[in-house]
């Protein structure tokens, strides 16, 4: 005698057909097949780009086929056909002039520069280098009067480790890296040298200061630093530690006999 099944028998909210299903998948069991899931889950549109068909979900319906669609029907500012001073304001709150000759944007898609660059570029009579920067004193960034703007180098700017970098775009050991910069204590061993470091070659700074690149602050290791520090060193903090602590017992010494 085949057992009677445990289940129940439901309509599919797609085409009305009756269909049975587990007893614990009663609550979510909604649809008779798979076909009749997708069904009633996306709609077909026509894209008005290309006038092709596709599905698109119905909660979060989509206007075109693809990306590339979306891309041509609504490009982006400076892929439209713009006049040369175009103003931009991003979302970020810097000011855009669209200005497709300048030598920065050259060979870029995007024919946007920076208002306060120009402005200082137009002030010093010259155009900027890569690595210049232009810094808004009151921090608000639309606000590209030339009292309010100020020049900063990052080449000579320590960074949050502490190391200065340098712009060196010919340098082997960028090429193919989208930055184009390296640590200014390299160049400066390169230059005694006389040629490149290798990968595996290290700079390492006999202070411990890593923005004072003087090539007598400087040696050469050609591999991984050692664990822990120097011998000198640890003496020299030793013996600054017994000073600190002979002084502390002097003080304490003379209270106490003050106190007798």
């Amino acid at each position: 005698m085949t057992p009677l099944k445990k289940g129940v028998t439901k309509h599919c909210e797609h085409c009305g057909k009756e269909f049975y299903t587990r007893q614990s998948r009663c609550e979510t069991k909604r649809w008779c097949s798979n076909e009749c899931y997708l069904a009633d889950r996306r709609i077909k549109k026509v894209c008005p780009f290309c006038g092709k068909e596709f599905y698109s979900p119905k909660k979060r319906q989509r206007a075109y086929c693809s990306a590339e669609c979306r891309k041509q029907a609504k490009p982006k500012p400076w892929n439209m056909r713009g006049e040369k001073g175009d103003r931009f304001l991003s979302r970020h709150g810097y000011i855009y002039i669209h200005v497709p000759d300048h030598p920065s944007v050259r060979h870029k898609e995007d024919k946007r520069v920076y208002e306060h660059r120009l402005v200082m570029e137009k002030h010093l009579g010259r155009f900027l280098e890569p690595s210049e920067l232009v810094r808004h004193k009151n921090r608000i960034r639309s606000d590209n009067r030339i009292e309010n703007l100020e020049l900063r180098n990052y080449k000579n700017t320590p960074n949050s480790s502490g190391y200065s970098w340098v712009y060196s775009p010919d340098h082997p050991i960028v090429q193919g890296k989208q930055y184009k910069s390296i640590t200014e204590h390299r160049m400066v061993m390169e230059k005694h040298l006389g040629r490149y470091l290798e990968p595996n070659e290290l700079v390492h700074h006999k202070n411990g200061i890593r923005n004072d690149n003087r090539i007598e602050n400087l040696e050469l290791w050609v591999k991984g630093h050692p664990n822990g520090s120097r011998v000198d060193q640890k003496y020299v903090d030793e013996i600054s530690n017994l000073r600190q602590r002979i002084t502390q017992l002097e003080r304490e010494l003379a209270e106490l006999r003050k106190e007798a």
